[in-house]
């Protein structure tokens, strides 16, 4: 569920079949539409009153073209139907269904993601104590997913869902299984993550594993504890840049194994060994054609990482 910030009612309004009142059919029951929660590029989550329980439940909309992401979705949503999503700290799946050429999933009705609350609060940082809570919940999320072979491959923010924060404060889940997979069917080099969450192993082009959510998964934690995306607006060089400032330049095997290595690095050849060094940015623009108009962030900031804390 995403943000609806710069959606307007006319769009809504135009988008067929998801207008308030409208009606959505599965094969089980009807869903009234009540209210428009969130829109992304690849479709757009309603909530609804299902009216054989008039329970409020919230029912994702595929965009057509995209219906495909859909029901990866649900092959993935099956895979993961063994555990017990509320233990697990996973958002419950009602059913998946196709109505009018389009796919929809229908889940639980929860509150409001991270990304959305922070803003609410005129991005004030969160306390530590309150990070932890989260950050716990979220472990045991990852945890139940690699028991069952996954990985989610798109922690942000935006995903990750506070429950009902009036009544159970910092109860979370992780919902948006679009891109949930086996570590071992993503290609090398594939590009997988929001950017300002992508892990340096899939930006150099490394086999991923896990980790890659965990990387995620601290970026989130930087977001909370400042209030704002650790790497935000920036592009693929820039992120390099700022992972070599603020953490070192990954290690020599790394570079030698990435796909993408020379994409950001250029090998210094000397008599006794080569060194692998980080691109000016006009050398990258030539080599990529990619032109790097660099602009303050809040990671400029920050020397290394302990300047986090």
């Amino acid at each position: 569920m995403v943000s609806v910030s710069g959606s307007s009612s006319s769009s809504y309004d135009s988008d067929e079949g998801l207008q308030t009142n409208a009606l959505i059919e599965s094969k089980t029951c009807k869903y009234m539409v009540y209210k428009l929660l969130g829109e992304g590029t690849f479709g757009r989550v309603v909530e609804c009153v299902q009216l054989n329980t008039f329970e409020r439940v919230a029912v994702k909309a595929a965009r057509r073209e995209y219906n495909k992401f859909a029901w990866k979705e649900a092959a993935a949503v099956k895979e993961l139907s063994v555990l017990d999503r509320d233990r697990c700290n996973l958002v419950k799946y009602y059913e998946i269904f196709k109505y009018k050429r389009r796919a929809f999933i229908s889940m639980e009705m929860l509150d409001i993601s991270l990304h959305d609350f922070v803003t609410q609060r005129s991005h004030s940082p969160l306390d530590v104590y309150d990070i932890r809570v989260i950050l716990k919940q979220m472990f045991v999320a990852l945890t139940a997913l690699k028991s069952r072979g996954m990985m989610h491959a798109d922690i942000k923010p935006d995903n990750i869902m506070l429950v009902n924060q009036s009544q159970q404060p910092y109860r979370v889940k992780l919902i948006d299984f679009g891109f949930a997979t086996s570590p071992a069917k993503i290609p090398c080099g594939a590009v997988i993550q929001a950017l300002g969450y992508r892990a340096p192993e899939v930006m150099l082009g490394i086999p991923v594993t896990e980790s890659a959510d965990i990387w995620a998964l601290g970026c989130v934690a930087a977001f909370l504890y400042l209030g704002y995306h650790l790497f935000f607006n920036m592009n693929e060089y820039e992120m390099m840049q700022h992972f070599v400032h603020m953490f070192g330049q990954p290690n020599k095997s790394m570079l030698q194994e990435g796909k993408h290595s020379k994409k950001y690095f250029w090998m210094r050849k000397g008599i006794m060994k080569h060194t692998w060094v980080l691109k000016t940015p006009v050398q990258y623009s030539v080599s990529t054609g990619i032109l790097i108009k660099q602009n303050k962030t809040i990671t400029d900031r920050f020397a290394c990482v302990d300047d986090l804390t």
